[in-house]
Parts: C-alpha cells; sequence; structure tokens
C-alpha cells in the first residue's frame, strides 16, 4: 500500500512560498549582513538567544536618538531611523548601517537586559532621486516595524525617557 508523504500540518502552497522567501533573501542578503570571519564586525550575532547585536552596535541603540549618525569602527556609520513600542510595550528601534557598498537596516527590540534582533535586510541600490512611498529601508524591516508597531514613534523627550529605563 503506497501512502502520500505529508509534511506536519496543513501546509499550502503561501506557507512553501514564504520559506522560499526566506531562503532566498538568506542566500542573497546573508553575506552583506553577517560579515567574513572572526576579525570582522557582523551586524548581528547569533547565539543560544538568536539574533542579537554586537556591543558597540547595542551602545547605539542604548543612546542615541533619532536622527543621530555615530561612525563605529569596523560596522560603518549607524544612523538611528526610528523609535517605538511594540504590542509588548518593549522598547524598539530601526537602524540603517552603511558600509562601503551596501546599506543594512535592522530592526532591534530591547528584551531583558540587551536587545533581540527582530528584522534585518539590505536595501535596494538607489534609482537616483527617486523614492518609494515606504522610503527606502528593506522591505523586510518595514514589513516588521508595521507588524510590531503599537503606538506613535517616540521622538525627543518621549524617546529619551524610553532610552533611560
Amino acid at each position: 500500500e503506497k501512502r502520500a508523504l505529508r509534511i506536519g500540518g496543513d501546509w499550502r502552497w503561501p506557507q512553501f512560498g514564504a520559506m522560499a522567501a526566506s531562503l532566498a533573501l538568506g542566500v542573497i542578503a546573508g553575506p552583506a549582513l553577517f560579515s567574513g570571519g572572526p576579525s570582522s564586525q557582523s551586524l548581528v550575532v547569533a547565539d543560544a538567544n538568536g539574533l542579537s547585536m554586537p556591543p558597540a552596535l547595542a551602545s547605539v541603540l542604548d543612546t542615541a536618538a533619532s536622527g543621530d549618525r555615530v561612525e563605529l569602527a569596523g560596522l560603518g556609520q549607524v544612523q538611528v531611523d526610528l523609535s517605538f513600542r511594540n504590542l509588548d510595550s518593549d522598547l524598539c528601534r530601526q537602524v540603517h548601517v552603511t558600509r562601503a557598498t551596501t546599506t543594512s537596516d535592522v530592526l532591534a527590540c530591547r528584551s531583558g537586559n540587551g536587545w533581540q534582533v527582530e528584522a534585518l535586510g539590505t536595501r535596494a541600490g538607489s534609482a537616483g532621486e527617486i523614492r518609494t512611498a515606504s522610503g527606502d529601508a528593506a522591505p523586510a524591516v518595514v514589513a516588521a516595524v508595521d507588524a510590531m508597531i503599537d503606538s506613535d514613534p517616540l521622538v525627543g523627550a518621549e524617546e529619551q525617557a524610553a532610552l533611560r529605563r
């Protein structure tokens, strides 16, 4: 008797499509986000808790105001783009990191004593003066912000108060 192989649950084409898109994103963006060997600086660090920030980038998230640009040796120029509270009332921040030939976006939320990476991606190449309606950020990061944001963006004194907590 022949049996069809069934892969857990009710998987349909949308789930397989999402899995294929995630794999493609990893293959395309992975080299830019997870740089070289141990001597180079990476934007994210994989550990037992998932993806987290290297200490220098976490320090920027802890202190820099939205719009601030900070030069980090080995990483590039970091700019904080957005601060907001997520559905769990955690502080989340979107930054972009510009290196010689690429710009990458990272969304991280403060959990416990550190920053947990929620989304990351590499921006598409510049199209001159043309800008998309959603801005320049990587689509995966824009989608993650849209799904997680539970407040107006934090600015000024409100942002500084959230950073001090």
